[in-house]
């Protein structure tokens, strides 16, 4: 499995896939929306991923409850399990592209 964090840019829907903790502290540009992993590495970045303040969603196995339950309290706006995810992408995506 890949570890990154995927960074949506709106209008023209760039997508940006960083890869280590090095790479997330040099994006620029705001994005509009930040997908990641909750079992990536890039985990204790959670940090770094709410300064940009910008809309997150977050995937997990289903079975992970307890984690979905802290990504919640901690902000994160939408936690999903992998497989709703995977259906709600191209949905995700282009609500991205209707709103720029």
């Amino acid at each position: 499995a890949l570890d990154y964090v995927l960074m949506a840019f709106a209008p023209n829907l760039s997508v940006l896939f960083i890869y280590d903790n090095k790479e997330l502290q040099e994006v620029k540009d705001k994005p509009k929306l930040i997908i990641f992993d909750l079992n990536s590495n890039l985990i204790e970045n959670f940090n770094l991923i709410k300064e940009f303040n910008v809309r997150t969603i977050c995937y997990l196995s289903h079975t992970q409850i307890d984690l979905r339950e802290k990504a919640l309290e901690y902000g994160f706006n939408e936690v999903m399990p992998k497989s709703k995810f995977s259906f709600e992408l191209p949905n995700i995506l282009k609500s991205l592209q209707n709103n720029q």
